[in-house]
């Protein structure tokens, strides 16, 4: 997830969050002095801060510390006042309470800058942008992922929402802190984006830490190997990247392989042997023995005026009587060990003094009667470190933490997997209690009391392996532990599968039974699919479930079990599929494929494109003219997709993907298919769910194309009017790309693809307008999403022997809105000359729309105008400098073809879909199906400039 990083200079841009679960922030553009100096940001907290809203800084910063070489220092530290001092700038930052309009200033400045950050989850988002981090989903390849719903959008925010002009070279990282939640400034608590992949939607929930890939921006930009790590030869793999931690500098890899072999195989334990660290401590009993010989058990007894109710699972050893309860500790106290405590977030009950870096708290809970004393809890915590980094601590018995204050997470243990757990004291008329210095994270109400702690318990993770998939082992079969008997609790196991480059892994279920049912797995089998530095899809139960195709050459499966119930598991198969064998182009993402298949991943039956004039895609579009998009219900993928797609709702414009080569094939995603066919034979026939739910049972039909296969070839094309640039050979591979140029005007020049039927995307050339521009009174237009200075845009323009257009009258500026595709900002072609307005060619403009109180003369150098399609759609005049960057129109005449010919291959199928196809899409119908529909009579030959049909 490599971005551009926009870095806007002026003072006043601010990143704002209006609600505490929302996540926002601006885009911008990378400059070396807009990085803080020594990778090192100077903070300080303003006095009305609470401590929930400290503890939310140092949640993240401990994140952003712990995964790159960014340190956060406290300026009111003796640290922060020692570096201060040597600083040669003024640059810090100043974080302020409230839990309203949460805000972060972008980069450094040489100054001290506010932020707000009203929670853990949107801190970690805000402190991205302090450190340089973009927007993720201002990405201009967002589109590609997502499609945002602007209407859901409060009118104020949308323009946040703008695409920008960046150069990202990685996949979109839906697990980004940088990804705004999906109903960040919301109306009516609609989403204001779709995830175009539905596979993917699940990752929306995992915002909460720092992702794989945001740590992995994070190093790249601030140079973090080359600072701390320069002598590390080793290059590590699979998506992992070099980081410094504790001192040593190793790879840090997804979740699943292992540091010390560069992220090449399966983690394994460390067998070294560590004692618990030296010093005097306490811990709650887990289940029914300490964690080790050296403990020393101690029971206590305490009364209660109420009761107190142990979780469902609760390990802790505390027992209840009428009238109080019996809790059972286990003592710590040795001086010597080869162990100390780490840096993280975590709290352990008081036995003498703390250990070091440990502060002491305590929680009392009163008692009513007198004749009782109250309860005191005294504990020693640390919260100077993350808590997603690993602590190491024996791992031979059970045991118990506690969370610190900072936030609800349990630290992690090296190989060790934590529960979390509580315990509640209840009282009827109330309880009234105490709380001192550092304690455990502890939730109060009226009249009750609740204590969350976190068991873990030792993991096993001697399974799993790495599978190489090769021409000579092209399948491979994977089975949990033990199967087909019952898998044993505490289990974590890992299963890397590669294939070789250009190809996408296959796995498929044979056998599936692991404990849980849907949204509830408490053992699990997850498959990274995508990015496996992300978490993966997870899935329990007994139920099918659909095969699943990678996205890239790599796949991990995870498999964990918990310590109660245990299944048989399962038995997979995996394999993979050359691209060369595909039926559409990998490099080209499908967008030359050509087939037939008319029903989405999913079996929902695909809509006609003709039918979706309301979409961003339809047969009508200009730009769309060469996708293969026209009077048919066949997946493609016009743009916007990363395969064949089609629209399954064209009145909201809902898409899906779709299985164009039958990887996957058909399967059944319901669990009693045969059942409901054996006891009603008209099921599959009668019943419209039996198409989606039992698609395999009922053997229903897919498409033309049953199973993938071995691409075509296209012959060298025949292009009547044009002529190819350099024939390089006789025949081409299906994506591969030759340009063309028409015979009556070379500047038209255009790209032509092979495509899988073995036909190229085009079989003329000569139009009234070059291909992708849309005809209309006599002119060419094409729409520019891209962003650009004014400037860029005059000179993109020229390139094509267009000039930026500025609307004549109210009629051409209705047909330039009619194209805008996406939501943007719009260059007007006019600058200010004097106090003229004048358009390209220095003529003075006669039409304008200006805003009320526009234009602005006395606004310093706002010589251009622009209009936005997210409010009235009226002009102002802005400058023309760096900071305002926007899409664009250009305009050039229409001139007539010598030829009277068809330029589309759907001429005839949209006339005999519609009879008043030729009046009703008359520009269109002139400029690409001028002989089907009888207007050669418009068309003169002589090359003058089109008179308005």
């Amino acid at each position: 997830m490599e971005l551009i990083y926009w870095f806007l200079v002026s003072l006043s841009l601010i990143d704002m969050v209006t609600s505490n679960k929302q996540k926002a922030r601006k885009l911008h553009k990378r400059e070396v002095n807009k990085l803080w100096p020594n990778n090192t940001i100077l903070y300080q907290f303003s006095p009305e801060m609470t401590k929930r809203e400290k503890a939310a800084v140092q949640y993240a910063s401990h994140q952003y510390t712990y995964l790159s070489c960014i340190r956060f220092v406290n300026m009111n530290t003796s640290d922060g006042k020692a570096i201060k001092a040597k600083m040669k700038h003024q640059g810090s930052v100043l974080f302020k309470g409230g839990s309203k309009n949460c805000f972060a200033q972008i980069g450094f400045f040489n100054s001290q800058r506010s932020a707000r950050c009203c929670s853990a989850e949107t801190c970690l988002h805000e402190l991205g942008h302090i450190l340089g981090l973009a927007h993720e989903h201002k990405r201009k390849d967002r589109d590609n992922y997502i499609r945002v719903k602007f209407g859901n959008i409060q009118s104020e925010f949308r323009n946040r929402m703008l695409s920008e002009n960046t150069h990202d070279k990685s996949d979109f990282d839906f697990q980004s802190v940088m990804l705004y939640g999906p109903l960040a400034f919301s109306q009516e608590n609609k989403y204001i984006y779709q995830i175009l992949d539905p596979d993917q939607l699940y990752l929306i929930d995992y915002h909460k830490t720092l992702s794989h890939y945001d740590a992995q921006d994070i190093n790249n930009l601030y140079n973090c190997r080359r600072q701390q790590c320069r002598y590390f030869r080793h290059k590590c793999r699979n998506d992992g990247f070099v980081v410094m931690i504790g001192g040593i500098c190793k790879c840090f890899c997804p979740t699943g392989l292992d540091p010390a072999t560069y992220c090449t195989k399966i983690y394994r334990p460390d067998e070294s042997w560590v004692d618990w660290p030296a010093g005097s401590y306490a811990l709650p009993r887990a289940g029914s023995k300490c964690p080790g010989k050296k403990w020393v058990k101690l029971n206590t007894k305490h009364y209660i005026n109420g009761f107190v109710e142990k979780g469902k699972a609760s390990h802790s050893s505390q027992f209840f009587f009428e009238g109080h309860s019996r809790e059972v500790f286990c003592l710590f106290n040795e001086s010597k060990g080869n162990n100390h405590w780490e840096a993280g977030s975590y709290c352990l009950m008081k036995n003498g003094p703390c250990p070091n870096k440990f502060q002491e708290g305590y929680v009392k809970i009163y008692q009513s009667n007198k004749k009782y004393r109250s309860t005191m809890y005294r504990y020693c915590c640390r919260k100077d470190g993350a808590a997603i980094k690993p602590i190491k601590l024996p791992i031979s018995h059970p045991f118990i933490l506690f969370m610190s204050n900072l936030y609800e997470v349990c630290q992690v243990v090296k190989d060790m997997a934590s529960y979390i757990e509580e315990i509640n004291y209840l009282r009827h008329r109330g309880i009234r209690t105490s709380f001192g210095g550092e304690h455990p994270h502890v939730y109060k109400w009226k009249s009750g009391l609740k204590f969350k702690y976190c068991y873990y318990v030792p993991l096993k993770q001697d399974c799993g392996r790495v599978i190489q998939l090769k021409r000579k082992a092209r399948s491979s079969i994977i089975t949990s532990p033990n199967f087909p008997r019952k898998y044993s609790d505490n289990l974590l196991c890992h299963w890397l599968i590669k294939s070789p480059k250009n190809s996408l892994i296959r796995l498929k279920f044979l056998k599936f039974f692991v404990e849980g049912k849907k949204k509830k797995c408490p053992d699990y089998v997850e498959i990274r699919f995508n990015l496996i530095g992300q978490p993966g899809i997870k899935y329990c139960g007994k139920m099918p479930i659909k095969v699943v195709v990678s996205r890239r050459n790599i796949m991990m499966i995870t498999m964990k079990t918990n310590y109660k119930f245990s299944r048989i598991g399962f038995k997979a198969i995996v394999d993979y599929i050359e691209g060369r064998k595909l039926c559409f182009n990998l490099k080209d993402n499908g967008r030359t494929y050509r087939g037939k298949v008319d029903m989405t991943k999913e079996f929902d039956k695909c809509r006609f494109w003709n039918e979706s004039t309301n979409c961003r895609h339809h047969p009508f579009n200009s730009w769309d003219i060469t996708r293969g998009i026209g009077n048919h219900n066949h997946c493609r993928n016009p743009g916007h997709g990363l395969q064949p797609w089609c629209y399954t709702d064209s009145h909201n414009c809902s898409r899906k993907y779709c299985d164009a080569c039958q990887i996957a094939g058909s399967y059944d995603m319901f669990p009693n298919c045969r059942k409901l066919k054996r006891e009603d034979k008209e099921f599959c026939t009668r019943n419209v769910t039996s198409i989606k739910l039992c698609h395999k049972t009922c053997g229903h039909y897919i498409g033309a194309e049953r199973k993938f296969k071995r691409k075509r070839k296209c012959l060298a094309p025949r292009i009547t009017d044009g002529e190819v640039f350099y024939l390089k050979k006789k025949r081409y591979n299906v994506g591969e790309t030759i340009s063309i140029y028409c015979h009556q005007n070379k500047e038209w020049q255009q790209n032509a693809s092979c495509l899988s039927n073995s036909r190229w995307n085009m079989g003329s050339m000569c139009g009234i307008c070059p291909l992708e521009w849309t005809h209309h009174f006599g002119s060419c237009y094409r729409f520019f999403h891209e962003q650009r200075i004014y400037q860029d845009a005059e000179e993109k323009c020229k390139e094509h022997n267009s000039v930026v257009l500025a609307p004549e009258n109210e009629r051409e500026y209705k047909f330039m809105l009619s194209q805008i595709y996406a939501e943007s900002s719009v260059w007007i072609g006019l600058t200010l000359s004097g106090k003229s307005w004048v358009t390209n060619d220095h003529h003075p403009q006669s039409w304008t729309n200006w805003k009320k109180g526009q234009p602005n003369l006395n606004k310093s150098q706002a010589n251009c105008v622009v209009f936005s399609t997210l409010d009235d759609k009226k002009w102002k005049n802005v400058p023309c400098d760096w900071l305002h960057m926007n899409a664009f129109f250009c305009k050039r005449p229409a001139v007539y073809q010598i030829e009277c010919q068809d330029l589309s291959e759907e001429c005839s199928e949209f006339i005999k879909n519609s009879q008043h196809f030729c009046k009703t899409k008359q520009d269109f119908a002139l400029q690409y199906c001028s002989k089907s529909c009888n207007l050669c009579h418009l068309l003169k030959g002589n090359g003058d400039v089109v008179v308005s049909a």
